[in-house]
């Protein structure tokens, strides 16, 4: 009888394992969906509008082309976004989110690795160069004939298409993951820094209770007490 209990509550054990690990690997899936998602359009997106509408106006003179200004800011574009994504951990299961970055890390890592070099190169400072390296240089564009050209004729262009491929990523993954390491201490902070301010009908509620259940000292004979 005994016997049976414990493997029922071991079973009872395994199967909330169970349960727990195919949980963590669910929202696991989602936040390193999300980093794809970030990595993808947001940073397309985002520096489009700020190459069109903020640029101009905080810097008039810099006539950079979309494409020399998008690939120049991938660091910034992807980070970023994904910082501000992750912080939304405060709500949501953070501890999967922790460690969404190794996964495009594991694949950078591995284009690194196996990047193609001569015997007469530095493997590592050519591989490193070629997918962190900035000095993009991009002509403008007026239609896509012309973008065509562009892509075609730059050196730069099969470069800037892996750094967002695989780098990009990687900067979306820990900007994300380190939001969630850092979400429950910004949490605090924002609480402990709130200014409380009490009503007066819960001052009154808390005063009621304070004084209830209260004995006083019966007054001196001839003396009536005020209530």
């Amino acid at each position: 009888m005994e016997e049976s209990k414990q493997a029922a509550d071991t079973l009872r054990v395994a199967q909330s394992s169970g349960k727990s690990a195919a949980t963590g690997l669910l929202w696991f899936g989602l936040h390193l969906a999300a980093v794809y998602v970030i990595a993808e359009f947001c940073w397309s997106w985002l520096p489009g509008r700020y190459h069109d509408w903020v640029l101009p106006v905080v810097d008039p003179g810099n006539h950079v082309s979309y494409f020399q200004f998008l690939y120049s800011h991938l660091f910034a574009f992807t980070f970023l976004p994904a910082l501000v994504a992750g912080a939304a951990n405060i709500h949501f299961r953070r501890i999967p989110a922790l460690f969404v970055w190794i996964v495009p890390a594991a694949v950078l890592a591995y284009k690194v690795v196996t990047f193609p070099t001569t015997l007469f190169q530095d493997h590592y400072s050519v591989a490193l160069h070629y997918y962190f390296g900035g000095g993009f240089s991009f002509g403008e564009f007026q239609n896509y004939r012309e973008l065509f050209t562009i892509v075609a004729a730059s050196p730069d262009a099969t470069r800037a298409i892996e750094q967002s491929r695989f780098t990009g990523p990687f900067y979306a993954g820990l900007g994300y993951s380190l939001a969630a390491l850092m979400a429950p201490n910004v949490r605090s902070f924002i609480l402990a820094n709130i200014p409380r301010t009490p009503s007066s009908k819960g001052d009154e509620q808390v005063s009621s209770e304070n004084t209830a259940g209260t004995t006083y000292p019966a007054a001196p004979d001839g003396i009536q007490r005020r209530e």
